[in-house]
């Protein structure tokens, strides 16, 4: 008997293209991470040199290091010259360490100790557990009270993407009737020191790690807002400063698990009076299945800290849990983020 013919679809040409181009894309970014690492850009910020000279500047082989530059010249971060010098491109000083929107610690971390947990995603989609404790043998930030330099990197990672953001929530909200304002988990105080920059009559406090909190009051220190702002450092799984009138919990909530979140919020739930409101700014997963930068950072929350992106919904049931109220959720224009606006309950 005859067996019936099975027709297959063929691949096209382009699709396999694309799925090829994918797959190498993390090659840049390794040689992102390289130039970076060596602090290339930051050699280029009073001329040109030749990759000899970059060699020697940052110990390295000329030859790979030319290697490593060619890609980079191919997507034009940084260019070679007609007589070989190795200049900046517009790209390339977002590499520079003091850069105003300098991308450096960002690089040095998402490509640095956080690339490794990528090869693990199997492990974590798996189990459900992080990535982060089977490469590194400790959570995360346990990881950065032990690995100084990697935490000092991600907090100026946080502090320089958020730099837009900050622009736009302060742009976008009035943060006037309150003149106490506490950011929990402030890092670096980038977002409370704006905050107080564009508000003159608001004070605050920026709480987070005592080591953090030691990094944070010297920036303070060096600030225009240094009279009305402070650092102090603890665990907002334990306590936070009590009584003032605004809380604000930035990116720290997609860090945790629900039953850590719902600790934080019920700290927080404490420490505000009855007239309080709380702030809660991240990105909020959409409807549908189009392209959205919060489902991508789902999977690096899933990676590393073992915490989420969520819904709009999610967090609604999250105050709840913790005798909070969410009463609004401010569209920005920024996917990165949106500002949810909680009160407690009455």
């Amino acid at each position: 008997m005859k067996q019936p013919t099975v027709e297959t679809s063929a691949i096209s040409a382009s699709d396999a293209a694309v799925m090829f181009n994918l797959s190498i894309s993390h090659w840049y970014s390794c040689c992102v991470y390289v130039a970076a690492k060596l602090g290339i850009a930051d050699e280029l910020k009073t001329g040109g040199k030749t990759v000899a000279e970059l060699a020697a500047i940052t110990d390295s082989d000329p030859d790979a290091l030319h290697r490593i530059l060619r890609v980079l010249f191919s997507i034009n971060i940084f260019k070679e010259a007609d007589d070989g010098t190795i200049e900046l491109t517009s790209l390339a000083r977002t590499l520079q360490e003091d850069a105003p929107d300098s991308m450096k610690g960002w690089i040095l971390t998402a490509i640095g100790h956080r690339l490794p947990l990528w090869s693990q995603l199997l492990h974590s989609v798996k189990t459900g557990q992080t990535a982060f404790k089977e490469v590194y043998g400790a959570p995360v930030w346990e990881y950065y009270t032990h690995n100084k330099q990697d935490g000092e990197n991600f907090i100026r990672a946080m502090a320089n993407l958020t730099r837009p953001v900050i622009e736009k929530i302060v742009t976008v909200y009035d943060f006037s009737p309150y003149q106490t304002i506490v950011d929990v988990g402030g890092g670096n105080g980038t977002l409370l020191i704006n905050i107080l920059g564009a508000f003159p009559e608001s004070s605050g406090v920026v709480f987070d790690e005592p080591y953090v909190a030691k990094i944070t009051s010297g920036k303070i220190e060096a600030s225009a807002v240094k009279d009305r702002c402070t650092a102090t450092g603890g665990s907002f799984f334990e306590t936070v400063p009590a009584g003032a009138d605004l809380y604000i919990l930035k990116n720290i909530l997609h860090d945790w698990n629900d039953k850590d979140v719902a600790r934080i919020l019920q700290v927080c739930a404490r420490a505000m009076r009855p007239d309080s409101r709380l702030l809660v700014l991240e990105t909020i997963i959409p409807a549908g299945n189009e392209v959205h930068y919060a489902k991508l950072n789902d999977v690096n929350m899933l990676l590393a800290q073992g915490g989420r992106e969520r819904t709009g919904r999610e967090y609604e049931v999250l105050a709840a849990q913790a005798g909070l109220q969410l009463v609004n959720i401010v569209d920005i224009g920024l996917e990165e983020c949106s500002i949810i606006e909680i009160i407690k309950k009455e």
